[in-house]
């Protein structure tokens, strides 16, 4: 096979499938017919050639006019049935139907990217050894630096097609008719991403987009500044950063929650001591977050609109924070996966601060943030190590 000829066959049929959406968005079976074409011809040119594939970024040329634009119009059809499908039973059967269609979707689009997954992860297999031989006794020939570049195309499209996989994993979670929703399947697709190209952003955005989903706000924030601090930032997850921030400020703080010292605390006070925390914790870095951006732009938050609305760095708020810290970590409520999440998120803030051209950049509050957090760690290390000193000296 020409893998050239075959390339021009899907750029027509993907030209195609274009201007019949454009022209004739309704006309479903004719539309279908062209996916399929379009997958059936990519998935031989991928066969044939790997490599030639990889470099004309098949697995992503495919994604939107396949696949995404699909997904959007089922998602629209469901969400507008839905409402209605407890009331009506002709909606409710329509609702079911179309519910069905798309998980068959799902399926028949998961199994397209898992063969060029096993396709492109072969190639890269195979081609290991001599890559390693060549870099060990430094070619630097031509046809060295060509398979060097091939490597690095199919890694790219490898990861891509495991991020695709992920979120068609999530698509089919999150429109099943199951009760309670678990996105195990995905996430485990998600990080097999990160370990094709770790420099590469994407994956972490969608690790936050399924930390929303069940409402862990702070591993979402993490995530999205671990999306935003790697080689390849994915620059969307910066907005999607601001968004969440924003809903975080909408919904209003606790009081501070204190445990009785009477007693050991019960394991729900403890989850409610350590919520109040976090969201404490995740309005304050949206604080900083906003304080970071420059006046007006989207990811400036509503309250900084104005010089009158800019928000204030509450040193009454850190106090607080840092008191239920303390607390926290000598009921042994906050463990080292927590910490981690925590001292990334303020890394981030130091960073996005001292890189900011905002004048109320606060870069001395995300340091002293930072360090605080550290402190309070240590401090409590010392004298956890301490007291089992004594106790064993006594």
């Amino acid at each position: 096979m020409d893998p050239r000829r075959a390339y021009m066959e899907l750029v027509t049929l993907d030209k195609q499938l274009r201007e019949l959406l454009r022209a004739n968005p309704l006309n479903a079976q004719d539309a279908n017919a062209l996916r399929r074409r379009l997958m059936g011809a990519a998935t031989r040119l991928v066969d044939a050639n790997p490599a030639f594939g990889a470099s004309k970024e098949v697995e992503q040329a495919l994604w939107k006019p396949c696949f995404y634009r699909r997904i959007e119009d089922f998602r629209r059809r469901i969400r507008k049935y839905a409402a209605a499908a407890q009331a009506d039973r002709n909606v409710r059967e329509h609702f079911a139907r179309v519910s069905s269609e798309f998980q068959s979707f799902l399926t028949e689009a998961a199994a397209f990217y898992a063969h060029l997954r096993d396709v492109f992860a072969q190639w890269l297999l195979n081609n290991r050894v001599s890559s390693i031989t060549a870099s060990t006794s430094r070619d630097l020939t031509k046809d060295g630096s060509e398979m060097a570049k091939n490597i690095a195309r199919c890694r790219q499209s490898l990861h891509r097609c495991y991020v695709f996989l992920g979120d068609l994993a999530r698509y089919r979670e999150l429109h099943s008719q199951k009760a309670k929703k678990n996105f195990a399947a995905a996430e485990a697709l998600y990080h097999r991403a990160l370990a094709v190209l770790p420099e590469n952003g994407n994956p972490h955005n969608q690790l936050a987009v399924l930390a929303t989903y069940i409402e862990a706000e702070t591993v979402a924030v993490y995530r999205y500044c671990r999306s935003l601090l790697t080689a390849q930032p994915f620059v969307t997850a910066e907005e999607n950063l601001a968004l969440l921030f924003e809903r975080s400020r909408q919904r209003p703080l606790v009081p501070p929650v204190t445990f009785s010292s009477s007693a050991s605390p019960t394991s729900k006070e403890k989850s409610t001591f350590l919520k109040s925390y976090l969201h404490r914790l995740t309005r304050m870095h949206g604080i900083l977050f906003a304080l970071s951006s420059p006046r007006g732009s989207p990811t400036a938050g509503r309250s900084s609109t104005s010089i009158a609305a800019a928000p204030v760095y509450p040193r009454d708020m850190e106090a607080v924070l840092f008191k239920d810290m303390r607390s926290l970590l000598h009921a042994g409520v906050v463990g080292d996966a927590l910490l981690l999440k925590v001292v990334v998120t303020n890394i981030f803030c130091i960073i996005r601060a001292s890189t900011s051209s905002s004048p109320s950049a606060p870069v001395e509050d995300t340091l002293r943030l930072a360090l605080r957090t550290i402190t309070s760690v240590v401090e409590f290390v010392t004298e956890n190590l301490d007291a089992k000193t004594k106790a064993s000296q006594g």
